[in-house]
């Protein structure tokens, strides 16, 4: 009877430890998790603000260019 119930002791010891390694396992991949979604977050946000930039720039250079085209054009006709 006494085995018995070192035994049981055992067992429970080692499914606490167990218990214990497992959620010590589950914090490590939440916090892991996080981070990759923090990161994941920062990058888009990075890539997405230099975009934006690359986009408005364009733009401008479009705007710019068709100004410069109206004016070249303008010469022409005042010219002919």
């Amino acid at each position: 009877m006494a085995r018995k119930v070192s035994d049981s002791v055992d067992i429970a010891e080692r499914m606490r430890m167990d218990r214990d390694s497992t959620r010590e396992e589950v914090q490590r991949l939440q916090e892991q998790w996080r981070a990759f979604k923090d990161n994941t977050s920062s990058t888009y946000e990075s890539y997405n603000k230099q975009l934006t930039q690359q986009e408005a720039m364009m733009d401008d250079k479009i705007r710019c260019y068709q100004r410069e085209n109206e004016k070249l054009k303008e010469t022409t006709d005042t010219q002919t």
